[in-house]
């Protein structure tokens, strides 16, 4: 779970390794700039769903057929299988100037009725 202490701790180290080891403006990257850093030797590793370092592992990247992958780990507290992860998310800026409009945003494109339209009407 996100609000867990042991995430928060893992989170925080996460960022700091990014901050302190990263390009300076990491907080702006795209996933294609995360996976051409990846495949370019500029980037130790990337945390993805499936996709982004199997590209990145052949052609005539620097890197290729240097990478490797691991799973991520399921939950050993789960009932059922653990499910992939896909990485699209929403967050709120603490510098946001609107916040109660942003999150009544982030409830809505999450929201159940909006899931559902992408899912069976939109193929998203």
């Amino acid at each position: 779970a996100m609000a867990t202490a042991e995430s928060k701790a893992f989170h925080k180290q996460w960022v700091q390794m990014i901050q302190e080891s990263g390009p300076k403006d990491w907080s702006t990257y795209t996933w294609y700039q995360v996976g051409t850093d990846l495949g370019a030797g500029a980037s130790a590793m990337i945390f993805d769903a499936d996709i982004l370092g199997y590209f990145m592992n052949g052609g005539s990247n620097k890197m290729a057929g240097q990478l490797a992958f691991s799973a991520f780990k399921a939950n050993p507290a789960a009932k059922a299988p653990t499910p992939n992860i896909w990485i699209w998310s929403l967050s709120m800026s603490n510098f946001s100037k609107d916040k109660d409009a942003t999150w009544y945003f982030m409830q809505w494109a999450s929201g159940l009725d909006h899931c559902l339209f992408g899912a069976t009407k939109m193929d998203f």
